[in-house]
């Protein structure tokens, strides 16, 4: 739902299962319980009429904004224990880790299957 919420432009399946390196099925499977709660809906696109958008309803947008609200409530709360210095650490390892890990494996995925 934050993807939906948070994109500059209209979503589409076929953009998010690009952009995370997955298929489109692994997509629609994670989407279908936002859509069975009628968070998400299907809206066609006006500029090109074979694409269908990806578009957050009005109670969706109250849930991802209220999801949005309780996660940094945590985040500052975490920082009020541990302090600023130790927010700002842990930030840190969060990039290295999707640096070091994360990414390199998404980017496996991407590639093309070669034959060893």
């Amino acid at each position: 739902m934050a993807a939906v919420a948070d994109s500059d432009e209209p979503l589409t399946m076929t953009k998010i299962a690009k952009d995370r390196g997955v298929t489109k099925g692994a997509v629609a499977r994670q989407l279908k319980p936002l859509f069975d709660c009628g968070y998400l809906k299907h809206m066609p696109d006006e500029k090109d009429h074979r694409r269908v958008l990806l578009v957050l309803t009005s109670e969706g947008k109250a849930v991802e904004k209220q999801m949005t609200m309780k996660v940094q409530q945590r985040f500052h709360k975490w920082l009020d224990i541990f302090g600023v210095e130790e927010g700002k650490s842990f930030l840190k390892t969060l990039k290295r880790f999707q640096n070091l890990i994360v990414q390199p494996e998404l980017n496996k995925k991407i590639e093309p299957n070669q034959d060893l």
